[in-house]
């Protein structure tokens, strides 16, 4: 027989259309905290949402089940605050960098190990709360410093790339030794790209 919590959250995207104004309180908060959400549910609660997508100001997703986020959570475009924190979330699908209204963006409490790279083009973004994750990249002093901090660390991050595919040409042209070579990348390139050595990397 079904679980009786799954078949509560199952049920939450017909619980806000019966509100009388459709779940979405008057600033445009959508509250849907402890409702025992996981993977499935949250699917039909987002197709719910897309459809008033230009109503939907905060959404609060907190403390329920969910393990992966819909891409398609991207389409909320008038979405200024997205509270997904004590979830079992692995990471943000690269949708999020849609969001350009985005303000606040809380997820601590799951299990993320790299933030996507879009969140530093988030005109908008303030307030990042990643706290409680097994993160890496960026590293957790880098997200503690702030959203200034973070958006330097990636394009940074970039720019190591950048050099990487520079040096990566160098060395099947030239060889590992020439001066523009992949051995002459400097250390900090390389804690960046997450790598200790490029000579397994290039094939050296």
């Amino acid at each position: 027989s079904q679980n009786p919590q799954h078949y509560a959250a199952l049920n939450t995207a017909a619980w806000l259309t019966s509100l009388p104004d459709g779940g979405i309180g008057a600033k445009g908060d959508v509250d849907l905290a402890y409702r025992n959400i996981d993977d499935t549910s949250v699917v039909r609660v987002m197709h719910y949402l897309l459809a008033q997508r230009r109503f939907v100001k905060k959404l609060s997703l907190h403390c329920n089940d969910i393990a992966t986020l819909p891409s398609w959570i991207g389409q909320l475009s008038a979405l200024e605050e997205l509270h997904l924190s004590h979830n079992r979330l692995r990471e943000l699908p690269s949708s999020v960098g849609q969001l350009t209204a985005l303000r606040k963006l809380t997820c601590h409490h799951n299990q993320i190990e790299a933030l996507p790279e879009c969140l530093a083009l988030l005109p908008q973004l303030e307030q990042l709360e990643v706290e409680a994750n097994p993160l890496r990249s960026p590293p957790m002093d880098v997200c503690r410093d702030g959203v200034d901090a973070l958006k330097s660390y990636f394009a940074r991050r970039l720019a190591a790339r950048q050099r990487l595919a520079f040096a990566s040409a160098a060395h099947s042209r030239l060889g590992a030794d020439s001066p523009a070579g992949a051995a002459h990348l400097d250390a900090e390139t390389l804690a960046l790209l997450g790598v200790g050595r490029l000579g397994g990397l290039l094939g050296g």
